[in-house]
């Protein structure tokens, strides 16, 4: 593209006529980056006959053009990305559609992201209860920053947006890592595609020009399978040292690789799995990742000046860090590493294919934050769920969450068990604090989140459930009786406690009702009858609202 057309991306908002098949979700286009930002009703400049092609093809399509949100176009009075997130939540909420599929390229990407976490220009997060996107396709998107050499392109540190999307910036460290110290996108089905014809990082198919491969897939999250490298470059007319060749969102026709990834995902068919090479087949995403990386002190407060991180391990050197942000790398052959930071040294994990975020600090940490019956597929948790939480050096923890005071019903060096308080609700902050120090991390709450107790406390395997008739384990010595009344345990539904839905094989399963178990603070008793089964065990599922439990199995009697 030209030096006055877009780098990375912009929005508008501009809705077509929908034309054919009227049942499918609507499509919105989200351009990126402006060097030269003008608003404009026409994606062209950055998706070229993309609107026109998906229009034809039967989509309603509307187009978010950033460069129309105030208070400015240029420099530091350009809007930040939290900005333009919250201008593309109201064009959501405007456009009127119960659900849309978004297309995002570079920047627009982040807006997204940003959208769906509730990322406020003040800090902090405040998350939408409703996201109203069914699926995300990132194009080119900068997850983990943009080359330095960017800078040639307009990206300085006096421009509010390209700052936020430098390496290491504070903004790219807390949207990875606002949930649980991850971001699974709300859980939004989502790809990323990226180009590798450039050669801005010094190494042949490395980048697009703009962005390096590691910063423009989500394959640490997402999986492997979940990237698409495309030979192609981040924008067209991009300097000839940066990447000689197309941009990978200009579609100019619909044999271009990209737009048949973008409809094939849309329609839910498997074509888009054969286009280019998912991150474990690309020779630099199976090889190498890159870090986000954090230093903290025993009280959970980032270290305002860390001085260096000494990296040793299959790849060994210093760690690059953003004044503004954290240390970053962009090309670290995959493995287990020590890092050595502010005198402490810590293990780190390199993952093959993107950047993992980490945060490393002496004393108590919390890892994760899960269902005392088993893990669930989602990161959001309930009010009242019996939670446990993992991490080292939790001995003789407190713990509070929401700022409320959460009683310890287990503690070990590595796990705590509590509930959630009942009147909490958002985004809360669970906090520890031991004689060795403090730490703390982000939980999203919604209503209800079922999870199954399983008869070994692993939350997968057969379900610890009893014979309603005389409380008796229902095990393979002992199975259900097709017709009898079943009870089953679960956590996280809610205050009050809803009832689930119920699957067998996938198949509904009559629920006779729910009750608190008796003298088991934070767990329900669920009732229901034992169906047919084909072989000698069906597997369940709990269902509430859009938040399904893990699997677990039920022996039938045959």
């Amino acid at each position: 593209m030209s030096p006055r057309r877009a780098i990375f991306a912009g929005w508008l908002f501009v809705t077509l006529p929908l034309c054919a098949q009227p049942a499918r979700v609507p499509v919105v286009l989200l351009n990126g980056y402006q060097a030269t930002c003008v608003g404009t009703s026409d994606s062209a400049a950055t998706f070229g006959a993309m609107q026109s092609l998906l229009t034809a093809d039967g989509w309603q399509v509307s187009f978010f053009d950033n460069c129309s949100v105030s208070p400015g176009t240029t420099g530091s009075a350009r809007p930040k990305i939290e900005q333009l997130a919250q201008a593309f939540g109201n064009f959501l909420d405007n456009l009127g559609a119960p659900e849309v599929d978004v297309v995002a390229h570079s920047m627009g990407g982040l807006i997204v992201r940003a959208y769906l976490a509730g990322k406020l220009p003040q800090g902090g997060f405040s998350p939408p209860a409703v996201t109203h996107i069914r699926k995300a396709i990132f194009l080119a998107t900068p997850h983990a920053g943009l080359l330095a050499i960017a800078g040639l392109l307009g990206a300085t540190a006096a421009d509010s947006q390209t700052v936020e999307m430098f390496a290491g910036s504070s903004f790219l460290w807390s949207l990875a890592t606002w949930n649980q110290r991850m971001d699974d996108l709300r859980g939004v089905d989502a790809l990323t595609v990226a180009g590798n014809l450039g050669s801005a990082s010094n190494a042949a198919h490395a980048d697009d020009g703009v962005v390096v491969l590691t910063s423009a897939s989500l394959a640490v999250g997402l999986g492997a399978s979940r990237v698409r490298v495309l030979p192609y470059c981040h924008a067209n007319d991009l300097p000839s040292f940066l990447c000689n060749g197309p941009g990978i969102a200009a579609i100019n026709g619909r044999t271009h690789p990209a737009y048949q990834i973008v409809t094939s995902f849309l329609l839910d068919t498997t074509a888009w799995q054969s286009i280019g090479a998912d991150a474990s087949q690309d020779p630099f995403l199976s090889r190498d990742g890159g870090l986000l990386l954090d230093a903290r002190d025993n009280m959970g407060n980032s270290i305002a000046n860390p001085g260096a991180a000494l990296l040793s391990g299959p790849g060994q050197g210093s760690l690059p860090w953003n004044s503004q942000g954290v240390f970053f790398a962009d090309t670290v052959p995959a493995g287990q590493y020590q890092v050595r930071v502010n005198g402490e040294t810590y293990p780190v994990a390199v993952l093959s294919g993107g950047h993992a975020a980490i945060a490393v600090k002496p004393g108590p940490e919390i890892a994760f934050v899960a269902p005392a019956a088993g893990n669930v597929p989602a990161l959001e948790r309930a009010p009242g769920m019996l939670i446990a939480i993992y991490g080292s050096n939790l001995q003789d923890a407190t713990v509070s969450i929401g700022g409320i005071a959460s009683r310890v019903l287990f503690n070990s060096s590595i796990q705590i068990n509590t509930i959630i308080p009942a009147q909490s609700e958002g985004l809360v902050q669970v906090s520890i604090a031991t004689a060795l120090g403090e730490d703390s991390l982000n939980i999203l709450l919604v209503p209800a989140v079922p999870a199954i107790f399983s008869a070994d406390s692993s939350g997968t395997g057969p379900a610890l459930a009893l014979h309603a008739s005389d409380s008796s384990l229902v095990s393979s010595s002992s199975p259900a009786q097709p017709g009898e009344i079943v009870s089953t345990f679960l956590t996280g539904l809610g205050v009050p406690a809803e009832t689930p839905s119920l699957s067998a094989n996938g198949a509904s399963v009559d629920v006779i009702g729910i009750s608190p178990a008796v003298d088991t603070p934070g767990v329900i008793r669920l009732d229901f009858i034992a169906p047919q089964a084909a072989s000698n065990s069906v597997t369940l599922q709990a269902t509430a609202g859009a938040f399904s439990s893990n699997f677990v199995t039920l022996p039938i009697a045959q």
